[in-house]
């Protein structure tokens, strides 16, 4: 199994020793966080692969925002009660990406971080083969020298993959310092990096402690970042557009506006789109709700003020009704400015990452079970899945929840003790329970493929998966496009 670095979050000093005995006897790396300033400083020295949140300690919950900001792509996993309605609403608005059941099992536990780690080593591989992730940036450097045009998806890569070997094999201070500002590595900023928000002109590389050999290999490291930050940035101007680009400074201090008029119990969300050039005039009654600032690289950016993340959630389907969007809400993704553009920035990366996309075409619905089932890691890319282990019971609380908000978790597996029919049943029973609130449409073929979709009032939630007579496994997500494309499946079958 691929080691991992896992930060556990909790006040609980029973849960840390145990979810920390767990872990280690897989061989993974254990860092341990009792509150959010705890979490904050151990993020800004190492990169983590996963984190474990106690969902019934507040201060753990916290943490998600920043590891998903610091870390983007890393495993949220919160510990709760699956008939605890409320904690697993509030982890999974907060971003969590699998739910691991309370009390804590160290099977589950252990399953979900296996789940994890076959997500991370292929991450750090080159799709389709055994190659180990250091040299990729080599060979992606050889191929700048032959005259080969990287195309944006493999900058991205080679710059993330070129940061986690930079931390990996030196574990001391590392700042990389550009032309106007400097980033460590490390830090909130990385995001920044990846995405391109910075001068690409790197003027010094400084490395503080580490041995001679880490020390030169960091070096020969940052040298290929700076090569690959420099192509990207001699890549030419693209074509006008009629939309204002706003620079960062601009974009922070019209959102810090927006946040000091409304004060500090009012909500604030912040919507990321991509532009494709398309009017995207909000709806006339909420004209003074929603302003578009104008354009940030190739995406637009909205601000959504005095609206909290169900009501932005809703607000997405008119925005953006293909489902590529990120969405960041205050006060749960953090009161900044700059922290509201870059988590909602890291979810747009993850939307495009969706495996869903990719099978948006697939017929009829046993393919689309197929191609999810088969290599939904493979599929997800950068982020992956992970897995979600409810009891039928949280289930039915899930469903429910779909009704008051759109669910943020990112594609997941669900492994049942159960049937299909026990699960329709269930589902069935949310319906009734939400007063005309919640449409269920559910179809199983002969061949033991199902599918479900819930429409809510903000959104859709949909499941597909096969029953193999002692259980089911499935694949799940608050994705409109997937919701979509099963309703018509189901409609022609």
């Amino acid at each position: 199994m691929t080691p991992l670095r896992v930060l556990v979050a909790s006040e609980e000093s029973s849960f840390v020793e145990l979810a920390t005995r767990v872990i280690a006897s897989a061989d993974h790396t254990v860092f341990v966080a009792k509150t959010p300033d705890q979490a904050d400083a151990l993020l800004t020295a190492t990169l983590v692969d996963a984190v474990l949140a106690d969902g019934r300690s507040t201060a753990a919950l916290a943490c998600l925002p920043q590891v998903e900001l610091r870390t983007p792509g890393a495993a949220l996993l919160v510990a709760v009660d699956p008939d605890d309605g409320n904690t697993l609403r509030a982890a999974l608005g907060l971003g969590a990406t699998g739910i691991v059941a309370l009390p804590l099992s160290g099977d589950a536990l252990l399953g979900a971080l296996a789940r994890v780690a076959e997500t991370v080593a292929l991450r750090r591989r080159a799709p389709g083969t055994d190659r180990p992730p250091a040299p990729e940036p080599l060979l992606l450097v050889q191929r700048m020298v032959d005259g080969a045009l990287l195309s944006e998806e493999e900058l991205v890569r080679a710059a993330l993959l070129t940061i986690e070997t930079l931390v990996r094999e030196v574990r001391p201070r590392v700042e990389l310092r550009f032309a106007n500002e400097p980033v460590t590595a490390p830090s909130a900023d990385v995001p920044r990096l990846l995405l391109g928000e910075i001068d690409a002109r790197v003027a010094s590389l400084e490395i503080e402690g580490g041995d001679k050999d880490a020390r030169g290999r960091a070096l020969a490291i940052g040298g290929i970042l700076a090569g690959l930050l420099a192509l990207r940035g001699s890549r030419g101007e693209r074509a006008p557009s009629e939309r204002r680009v706003i620079s960062d400074r601009e974009l922070f201090e019209a959102l810090q506006r927006t946040l000091s008029v409304l004060g500090p119990h009012k909500p604030v969300s912040v919507l990321v789109v991509p532009d494709d050039g398309r009017e995207r005039a909000p709806e006339s009654s909420r004209t003074d709700a929603t302003a578009c600032v104008g354009r940030v690289g190739e995406d637009l950016v909205f601000v959504l003020a005095g609206v909290g993340a169900a009501e932005a959630a809703t607000r997405r389907r008119v925005l953006a009704p293909d489902g590529l969007a990120g969405v960041a809400s205050a006060p749960q993704d953090g009161r900044g400015a700059a922290d509201l553009v870059r988590v909602a920035k890291a979810r747009l990366l993850r939307a495009r990452s969706s495996p869903f996309r990719a099978v948006a075409r697939a017929e009829p619905l046993s393919a689309v079970v197929d191609e999810l089932l088969s290599s939904p890691l493979q599929a997800a890319g950068a982020y992956g899945c992970y897995p979600l282990l409810l009891s039928l019971g949280g289930l039915s609380a899930l469903a429910r929840q779909a009704t008051d908000e759109a669910l943020r978790a990112g594609p997941c597996i669900m492994h049942l003790g159960a049937s299909a029919a026990s699960l329709h049943e269930a589902l069935a029973d949310a319906e009734r329970a939400s007063g005309g609130k919640l449409s269920v449409h559910a179809s199983t073929a002969p061949d033991g493929v199902y599918g479900v979709v819930l429409v809510g009032e903000a959104g859709s939630w949909s499941c597909v998966g096969r029953d193999d007579g002692e259980g089911i496994a499935a694949v799940h997500a608050a994705d409109p496009v997937l919701a979509d494309r099963i309703a018509r499946s189901m409609d022609a079958s």
